[in-house]
C-alpha cells in the first residue's frame, strides 16, 4: 500500500501537469511564443518553468514505474530519490526566485545593493541546506516506500524551507513597499498592483507548501509522496502565471513593448513622476 500511495501520487502529478498545460497552451502561444518582440529570456524562464516542470513529472512516474514491483524500496535506491528530489526543487525554486527577484531589481531602478543583497540569498539558501544534507544522508532512514523517517532537530528541511519562506517574504515586503510608496504619492501605477498581488500570491502558496514540506517530514505518512509533485506544480503555475500576466499587461498598454520590458518603461515614469512611457532596456 506504501509504494502504491507513491505510485498513486506521483500520476496524479503528472495529470495536474499535463491539464494545466492544455488549458494554458493557447494563451502561452499567444503571449510567449508567438509575441515577435519577446526577449529571450523571458522564453527561456518560461521553456524551464513550464516544461522543466513537465519532464520532472514524467520522469517521476517512469522512475516510480520501475521499482513498483519491490514491497520495500533499496535504501540505496531511497538514498538517490532523496537527492534527486533535492536537486529538482532547488533548480524550479532558483527558477521562480529569479523571475519574482528581477521583477523587484527592475521595481528599484536596478539597485546595485539590492542585487547583492539577492545573490547573497540565493547562495545561502543553496549552500546552506546542501552542505547539512550531504553531512546527514548518512544517518537517514527510510520506510518502505522512500520516505524518511521523522527528521531530526537539525535536518536540512527546516533551513531550506525557512529560507525560502525567508526569501519570498523579503520579495513581497520590498514589492508592498513601492506600491505603498507610489500610491500614497500619487504616482501609483496599474504594474504596482500588478506585482503586488502576484507576490503575494505566490508568497502564500510557497508557505503553504513550505508548511506541508516540513510536517510531513516530522510524521511522514502516505500522503506525504504528494508534497514533492505538489511543489513542482506550485513553483511551475507560479512562474508561467508570473510571466504571462506582465505579458498581458505589456500588450494592454499602447505603445509599449509587450515583454517585461514594461517594467523598466514604467519605473522610469516612476522616477520622472510621469505617465510617459520612455523606452528603456529589457531587464526580463
Amino acid at each position: 500500500m506504501k509504494v502504491k500511495a507513491l505510485e498513486l501520487s506521483s500520476y496524479a502529478g503528472l495529470t495536474i501537469a499535463t491539464f494545466e498545460l492544455l488549458f494554458t497552451f493557447r494563451t502561452e502561444y499567444q503571449y510567449i511564443w508567438s509575441n515577435e518582440q519577446g526577449s529571450l529570456f523571458i522564453k527561456i524562464m518560461y521553456l524551464l518553468s513550464r516544461y522543466l516542470a513537465l519532464a520532472v513529472h514524467i520522469t517521476n512516474a517512469v522512475l516510480v514505474s520501475l521499482v513498483h514491483e519491490y514491497a520495500i524500496i533499496p535504501t540505496h535506491l531511497c538514498r538517490i530519490a532523496v537527492i534527486y528530489q533535492a536537486s529538482v526543487l532547488f533548480v524550479m525554486f532558483g527558477i521562480l526566485d529569479i523571475i519574482l527577484m528581477l521583477r523587484v531589481y527592475a521595481l528599484y531602478n536596478r539597485s546595485t545593493y539590492l542585487a547583492v543583497i539577492f545573490l547573497c540569498l540565493l547562495i545561502c539558501r543553496f549552500f546552506l541546506p546542501s552542505i547539512i544534507s550531504y553531512k546527514g544522508m548518512p544517518t537517514q532512514r527510510f520506510g518502505p516506500s522512500c520516505l524518511v523517517k521523522s527528521a531530526g532537530a537539525h535536518s536540512s528541511v527546516y533551513y531550506f524551507a525557512g529560507g525560502e519562506v525567508l526569501v519570498q517574504f523579503l520579495i513581497v515586503v520590498l514589492t508592498l513597499g513601492r506600491h505603498i510608496i507610489a500610491t500614497r504619492d500619487g504616482w501609483g501605477s496599474p504594474l504596482f498592483s500588478l506585482l503586488s498581488r502576484d507576490g503575494a500570491m505566490v508568497f502564500l502558496g510557497i508557505t503553504v507548501g513550505m508548511a506541508a514540506v516540513v510536517a510531513v517530514s516530522l510524521d511522514p505518512v502516505d500522503f506525504s509522496h504528494l508534497v514533492f509533485p505538489g511543489l513542482v506544480i506550485i513553483m511551475s503555475s507560479a512562474g508561467c502565471r508570473l510571466i504571462i500576466n506582465m505579458q498581458k499587461l505589456g500588450s494592454a498598454t499602447p505603445d509599449a513593448d509587450p515583454t517585461f520590458t514594461t517594467v523598466q518603461s514604467e519605473i522610469w515614469a516612476v522616477e520622472n513622476r510621469t505617465r510617459a512611457q520612455t523606452p528603456a532596456a529589457c531587464i526580463l
